[in-house]
């Protein structure tokens, strides 16, 4: 099939979690044999990268626009594709309600949504970490978002609890559930556990909602690493600590650390609450406790089996998002 995936950034600008699972998913498809192009804003431009091509279609860099929004339509008519995704959506740019390109599947994935958005400014605000005038509840945007994902053929949540919010919250019954796929590098053959490892939080960037400052005097935090050079430091560590009151999202540091059998401990907020509810490697505490969160780390831990993280593998990854989309 010819597909096309529409991506506000891709790491070959930026590293990030979503440009990751956009890269990740779309070289797996191009290695299946299917014909995959990414939409991306930036100057007009098109080259091949690892079996994928990239379009920059208009506008600026890593942000939506209306030449972004344009470039878009226009490319899909001119590729005709069989599918059309988008890893999030411009709430003001519904480029793909007139179906451009008449292709057969027009489908959203979610990474984050309002209402998680919101969720996590009041983790921030009970824990005193927001004033009460930063916590909003935007009833418009909440119900604003949900109308525009009716536009979609099939909306996609990438954890259980995004598709409770989809389906519970947003009212969309019909919302599917595929996990986000991470690096063919992380499924190398497991080296043993090791109880006596590090403990180690990874900030991706900085942000009052990651929580990494309450932990960094005994926790070993890890900036601006390859993806490749993770699989060793995952190696080297007793578990991971994933200390965010993000109420969204799912962090793809969790199941990278569950394809090297490390555990991890979490708040008992969002995906990692409710992920925990079947993977006893996941280790929660009350949000915001840290001496409960130091001692869990330094506790005793479920390990991941080999096979925890068999669904965020590329190959599983495209064949459960093939099968929502056709």
């Amino acid at each position: 099939m010819r597909i096309v995936l529409a991506c506000r950034s891709y790491p070959t600008i930026k590293p990030g979690g979503m440009p990751f699972v956009c890269q990740d998913r779309a070289e797996q498809l191009a290695k299946e044999g299917h014909d995959v192009h990414i939409l991306l804003p930036g100057p007009q431009k098109i080259f091949e990268h690892k079996g994928v091509t990239l379009h920059f279609v208009g506008g600026d860099f890593r942000l939506y626009s209306k030449d972004y929004a344009s470039g878009c339509a226009s490319a899909c008519i001119s590729l005709s594709p069989d599918i059309v995704h988008l890893d999030s959506a411009d709430l003001r740019s519904k480029w793909w309600i007139d179906r451009p390109g008449k292709a057969r599947a027009y489908a959203i994935t979610l990474h984050g949504m309002a209402i998680g958005a919101m969720l996590t400014r009041w983790n921030l605000w009970r824990l005193g970490l927001k004033d009460i005038d930063d916590f909003r509840l935007n009833l418009k945007s909440l119900k604003h978002e949900p109308e525009l994902l009716r536009t979609f053929d099939t909306v996609i949540g990438i954890s259980r609890c995004e598709l409770w919010h989809l389906q519970d919250i947003y009212g969309l019954p019909n919302a599917k559930l595929v996990y986000n796929p991470i690096a063919a590098c992380f499924f190398a053959p497991q080296v043993p556990y090791n109880p006596n490892g590090d403990i180690v939080a990874a900030e991706v960037f900085e942000n009052d909602a990651r929580g990494i400052s309450a932990i960094s005097s005994w926790c070993k935090v890890v900036r601006d690493r390859a993806r490749e050079d993770m699989v060793d430091l995952y190696d080297r560590c007793r578990c991971l600590v994933v200390p965010t009151y993000y109420a969204k999202g799912y962090d793809l540091t969790v199941a990278e650390a569950a394809a090297r059998g490390r555990p991890v401990v979490v708040y008992g907020v969002g995906s990692y609450l409710m992920e925990s509810w079947e993977n006893d490697w996941i280790h929660t505490v009350p949000l915001g406790d840290v001496l409960r969160l130091h001692a869990a780390a330094h506790g005793t831990l479920g390990i991941p089996s080999k096979s925890a993280a068999d669904k965020h593998r590329p190959e599983n990854h495209v064949k459960a998002w093939l099968e929502a989309l056709t």
